[in-house]
């Protein structure tokens, strides 16, 4: 039997200062941001992502500034140009010696510029991803706060509604709308004068039919998500402080449990843009879209599926840069997920 030992004056002297600095770990005091930022930095891939993503977003909004063609412009003899070539007009004007821009991509059936059509198609995808996201994210947000904040009857009701929604198909509901908002809002763009009215028959009832489905019924993912997070959060001692004082479940919501919920916020809605996108396309794939003489990959890419066999290249085209844009946007959102999951903090 081991005997006991008797603790001595000595056993409670004061560290030195070398028996301190010997247990002590030497870490740089950041903020959670910052380090979320360098764990992100350091997964290459989402990285390479990110860079796919500004380049993608510069040429889209850039780019077409620098393209002597608009994406509706009919150029007469150019029609059906392969990639590299001027049309008839162009090939004279150039052995002139004058400056002429050359169909990069080609041109359609229609004699419009290719490239500039696919870049102006990207700007439609990506503006038309981000709104449905934002869309999603705050009617999720709200919902899913305020279904886990309450508790009790309130989240199972509001929950079983979410429940509800998810077993119905979002291409059927699409269809649907489409059918049967189409002469309405036709009507309603041909009668009013509104800017709005006028900007929204730009966009077209298929393109207005899809931002009203994601409000339907693409955002009780999100609700689930902030639900789950809000019920952990809402036993913490400071909203129960919050309480104490008197604050009401508005301003809880809105200071306390929301601002904790920004990670998640960002992730789910970085990772449904690719989502939002791939509808859109498939939609406009199958003429569901957007309105012509406006495209987005989508219809491109139908459109070349007319001439599959004689002009590949309008097909394969705009097929390629939908699948990297989409790609990269997944490979991002996962890399972002990972950088602000607080379990990886070191």
């Amino acid at each position: 039997m081991e005997k006991e030992r008797v603790l001595t004056q000595e056993d409670f002297r004061l560290a030195t200062e070398e028996e301190k600095q010997s247990v002590v770990v030497e870490r740089e005091i950041t903020s959670f941001w910052k380090e979320a930022w360098g764990r992100l930095k350091a997964n290459k891939v989402a990285m390479v992502a990110l860079v796919v993503i500004i380049i993608y977003i510069l040429a889209a909004f850039v780019g077409p500034a620098f393209i002597p063609y608009s994406y509706s412009e009919q150029i007469r003899g150019a029609e059906n140009l392969k990639p590299l070539t001027y049309a008839p007009v162009e090939e004279i004007a150039r052995a002139e010696g004058q400056s002429v821009f050359p169909h990069l991509m080609g041109t359609d059936s229609l004699g419009r510029d290719l490239l500039v059509r696919i870049l102006y198609g990207t700007r439609v995808s990506l503006a038309i991803g981000v709104v449905a996201s934002l869309i999603v994210l705050v009617i999720g947000s709200i919902y899913g706060s305020i279904a886990g904040y309450v508790g009790g009857r309130v989240d199972i009701i509001m929950m079983r509604i979410v429940d509800v929604i998810y077993s119905v198909p979002e291409i059927l509901v699409v269809l649907l709308l489409q059918v049967v908002l189409s002469e309405p809002l036709k009507t309603w763009f041909s009668t009013s004068q509104s800017g709005l009215a006028e900007f929204m028959s730009t966009l077209g009832a298929g393109l207005i039919s899809i931002f009203i489905t994601f409000g339907v019924l693409y955002w009780v993912g999100m609700a689930r998500i902030i639900r789950g997070q809000v019920l952990m959060l809402k036993q913490q001692e400071y909203v129960t402080a919050a309480r104490s004082i008197g604050a009401k479940g508005k301003f809880i919501i809105k200071k306390h449990l929301l601002p904790n919920c920004v990670g998640q916020l960002i992730v789910t809605t970085c990772l449904q843009i690719p989502s939002a996108i791939f509808l859109e396309s498939f939609l406009s794939f199958l003429g569901l879209g957007v309105s012509a003489p406006l495209a987005s990959l989508g219809s491109l890419a139908s459109d070349g599926l007319k001439g599959i066999y004689t002009y590949t290249y309008r097909l394969i085209i705009p097929s390629v840069v939908l699948s990297i844009m989409i790609l990269a946007l997944n490979l991002f959102g996962d890399g972002l997920r990972d950088a602000l999951d607080p379990r990886l903090k070191k």
